[in-house]
């Protein structure tokens, strides 16, 4: 099971709460977890894979797109998926974007 239809794992966004700090510097990230025992751990990146500076591989993308494509608020269709990842990879060279809203179904 990967975590999407586990209660606990939903009810996670209502316990989670974002601070932004004007003082951070730009591209990076300080994430606190409050574990139920009283301890915290904390993590700090800057440029996390994805970020202009560490964009992802054609792979991670062929891996991480499906995903959140299936995932997302408006999900595309298992049908239309690959479409889009084909025009995404020709972004650059697309004349619009009407590829993109066509082939996301």
């Amino acid at each position: 099971m990967d975590g999407l239809g586990d209660s606990s794992v939903l009810a996670l966004p209502d316990r989670i709460r974002g601070v932004a700090r004007e003082s951070r510097p730009t591209r990076s990230l300080s994430i606190t977890v409050l574990r139920t025992d009283g301890r915290s751990v904390t993590v700090e990146a800057s440029d996390p894979i994805g970020s202009p500076a560490k964009p992802l591989t054609n792979t991670q993308l062929e891996t991480k797109f499906p995903d959140c494509a299936r995932n997302a608020v408006q999900p595309l269709s298992d049908a239309s998926i690959d479409p889009a990842l084909a025009a995404i990879g020709r972004l650059e060279t697309l004349p619009d974007a009407s590829e993109l809203t066509t082939a996301s179904g």
